[in-house]
């Protein structure tokens, strides 16, 4: 809404005055907030893209997932597994063009794995005579989050049949799964007469 005025006098003292019709000049790129969740998530997501013009106002936002091409949109919906980057920027409508800006969201629905040992190994009965250690091993696949936490080796040292000890592995991204090992454990020897 700027304006310019101006003036003309001629050689006999005649002036007049004009002003121009309204000028509007927006030199200044729109900037875009971005909602995403910081870190690993294990579920799909639903990334924002909020754009702000304070002059000519917003004309477009786009992004792109993964590929060159770019959509427009201010809603970014993700559901698969993996690391995705998410390209995005706005335009006015003076147009003027963002700087693309990035965001990075990894999804990770999957739950690790667990299995256990038992050492020594139970004989041909299924049964031990000395204590036993209860060793668990956690594993997630290289493309996801990796482990976050591992149950401990496990002691066994009190007798009992069918003891049971529970594992539990935990990736980055919060999933879960368990394991239960089983302790049959006889250290009192047989009494026999005649």
């Amino acid at each position: 809404g700027q304006t310019v005025s101006g003036s003309v006098s001629d050689k006999a003292g005649n002036t007049t005055n004009a002003t121009s019709a309204p000028i509007k000049i927006d030199r200044t790129a729109p900037s875009t907030d971005v909602s995403a969740p910081t870190g690993r998530v294990n579920s799909s997501v639903e990334v924002t893209l909020t754009p702000h013009d304070a002059l000519s106002g917003v004309d477009g936002t786009y992004y792109s997932v993964a590929v060159p091409a770019e959509q427009s949109g201010t809603q970014v919906a993700l559901t698969t597994e993996g690391t995705h980057t998410i390209a995005y920027r706005s335009t006015d409508k003076a147009g003027n063009s963002e700087a693309a800006q990035t965001v990075t969201v990894e999804i990770d629905k999957s739950d690790p794995t667990i299995s256990h040992t038992l050492t020594p190994a139970a004989n041909p009965n299924g049964w031990n005579n000395t204590d036993v250690t209860v060793t668990f091993t956690c594993d997630d696949q290289a493309t996801l989050s990796g482990i976050a936490s591992c149950t401990a080796p496990q002691p066994v040292t009190t007798e009992g049949a069918d003891q049971a000890v529970i594992g539990t592995a935990t990736d980055r991204a919060g999933n879960t799964a368990s394991n239960r090992a089983s302790v049959s454990l006889d250290k009192t020897k047989p009494t026999i007469t005649g």
